[in-house]
C-alpha cells in the first residue's frame, strides 16, 4: 500500500484533479490529568476512614474495610495517570492521516499513523475498525445505554520504518449494507479506529473516531470485500492460546483450551471473592442474625458466589469440535470432566456464519470476540465455536472448519454478519 502520510501540498497543488486529503489528527494516549487529580481525590477523602481501620477492628466491626474499596480506586487512577505519562514518553504524538474522509460505506477507509518515537524491530502492531451502536433509553428517573458491535475487523498493519518514526498503513474496505456514523435522538453509531501494539512495559493504544457516511451513489474501492485480512484467512497461523489442531487416530479434532478466557476468569473470580468476603464479614460477624446481616450475605455474598462460580467454568471451560460422516460434534469439558455436548448432522449444516458476540478490554485496547455457528436450513443457528479474538484468527478457523466439512462432502459457505 503507497503511504499517504505526510500529503505532498506541492504534488496536490500541482493537479486539480486530486482531492484535498483532510487534515492530519493527532490521536493522544489513553489517561489524562483527571486520573491524577481523581486519584489524589479517592485516596484524600479515603484517608480518615483507612486510619480508623485498626481502631474499628478492635472493637469488632470489620465492616469499616469496606472503605478500603476507595483508595484502591484511587490507587488505580494513579496508576493509570503513571502509564499515560509512560506512554507520551515512550511513543511521543501519535498522528493519523486519512486518504479521504468521510468515508463511503461500500468504499474503503485508508490512511496512515505516525509513531515519531518509532516501535521495536519485533512489535507487531494491529489496527482495528469497529462499528458500534449505543442506544440510550430513559424511563422516569432511570436512564440506561446499551452498546452492541455491528461490524468488526482486525489485521496486521502495513509496517514502515523511516527517520522520521514508524508509519503504520491500513485500509478497510467498509460493508455496503452498514450503518453510517449517526447521533440523534437516543441513537448513536459510531467508528472505532484503533491501532495497538503489545509490548513490554507499555503497550501502545491509539483511537479515533472516523465519520462513515452513506454514499448517493455506489462507491468504488480496491480493497478485498471482506477487509483487508480477508485474502489471507487460509494463511492466518492459528494462535495455539485459542485454537488447536489436534489428530487423533486419523480425525482432525479443533481445540479450544480453557486458558483461552483465563484473564477474564481470574478476574470474575477476584471480584466474586471480594463480593463474598464482604458479605460474609458483615452478614456473619458484624450483623449476625439482623436484616442487615442477611441483607448483606445475599446480596455480597450470593452474588459473589454466583460471580465465583461463572469464573471458575471460564477458567476450566475447554471445547472440543470434530467433524466425521455422522456429522458435526461439540464437546464440552470442565477441568477434563465432560460437561456437556452435541452433535448436528451434516444435512443440518447449510451455511457458516461468522458474527460478533461482543467486546473485551484488555488493558487499554478493545477486543471484539466472534463466535462460529452453523446455520441450519430452517434458519436456526448451532454455535461451534465461541471466544475467537480478531478478524483475522476467526476467519482462518472459519476456513479450517469449512475444510473439515468439505472433507466429509459437505460443501458450504462462510457468511460474515
Amino acid at each position: 500500500m503507497a503511504h499517504v502520510f505526510p500529503p505532498d501540498p506541492a504534488s496536490e497543488a500541482g493537479d486539480a484533479s486530486v482531492a484535498p486529503r483532510p487534515p492530519a489528527r493527532s490521536v493522544g494516549g489513553s489517561g489524562s490529568w483527571f486520573f491524577l487529580i481523581a486519584g489524589l481525590f479517592a485516596c484524600a477523602v479515603s484517608l480518615p476512614g483507612v486510619l480508623a481501620i485498626p481502631a474499628e477492628l478492635e472493637d469488632d466491626n470489620p465492616a469499616i474495610l469496606v472503605v478500603l474499596i476507595f483508595p484502591l480506586l484511587g490507587l488505580g487512577m494513579l496508576a493509570a495517570f503513571v502509564r499515560s505519562v509512560l506512554d507520551r514518553l515512550r511513543f511521543g504524538e501519535v498522528v493519523v492521516q486519512l486518504e479521504a474522509e468521510p468515508a463511503p460505506l461500500g468504499g474503503e477507509l485508508v490512511g496512515e499513523a505516525l509513531v515519531p518515537r518509532g516501535l521495536p524491530p519485533d512489535a507487531v502492531p494491529r489496527i482495528t475498525l469497529t462499528c458500534q451502536e449505543s442506544v440510550t433509553r430513559r424511563s422516569g428517573d432511570d436512564t440506561t445505554t446499551d452498546t452492541r458491535v455491528l461490524w468488526s475487523r482486525t489485521g496486521p498493519a502495513d509496517v514502515a520504518r523511516t527517520a522520521g518514526g514508524t508509519r503504520l498503513g491500513f485500509a478497510f474496505a467498509l460493508p455496503a449494507e452498514g450503518a453510517p456514523t449517526d447521533a440523534e435522538g437516543g441513537r448513536r453509531v459510531t467508528w472505532v479506529l484503533e491501532m495497538s501494539a503489545s509490548l513490554p512495559g507499555v503497550d501502545l493504544v491509539r483511537r479515533l473516531d472516523a465519520e462513515v457516511v452513506r454514499p448517493p451513489v455506489p462507491a468504488t474501492r480496491r480493497v478485498p470485500p471482506g477487509g483487508y485480512t480477508h485474502d489471507r484467512a487460509i494463511d492466518t497461523p492459528l494462535d495455539p492460546r485459542v485454537l488447536q489442531v489436534v489428530v487423533r487416530d486419523g480425525v482432525e479434532t479443533l481445540h479450544a483450551p480453557a486458558r483461552r478466557r483465563r484473564g477474564a476468569a481470574v478476574a470474575l473470580v477476584l471480584f466474586g471473592a471480594l463480593f463474598t468476603a464482604i458479605g460474609l464479614a458483615i452478614g456473619l460477624v458484624a450483623e449476625p442474625g439482623t436484616f442487615v446481616g442477611w441483607l448483606f450475605l445475599a446480596i455480597f455474598g450470593g452474588v459473589g458466589l454466583l460471580v465465583v462460580g461463572a469464573g471458575l467454568y471460564s477458567l476450566g471451560h475447554a471445547v472440543w469440535l470434530t467433524v466425521d460422516a455422522h456429522g458435526v460434534h461439540r464437546v464440552d469439558r470442565w477441568f477434563g470432566l465432560r460437561v456437556g455436548g452435541r452433535t448436528l448432522p451434516l444435512s443440518e449444516v447449510a451455511t457458516l456464519r461468522l458474527a460478533v458476540g461482543g467486546t473485551e478490554t484488555r488493558g487499554q485496547a478493545t477486543q471484539a470476540h466472534w463466535h462460529l455457528d452453523a446455520r441450519r436450513p430452517d434458519g436456526r443457528t448451532e454455535t461451534l465455536l465461541d471466544g475467537l479474538p480478531d478478524t483475522a484468527q476467526a476467519q482462518a478457523v472459519a476456513v479450517r472448519v469449512r475444510l473439515m466439512l468439505a472433507v466429509q462432502g459437505c460443501a458450504v459457505e462462510v457468511e460474515e454478519g
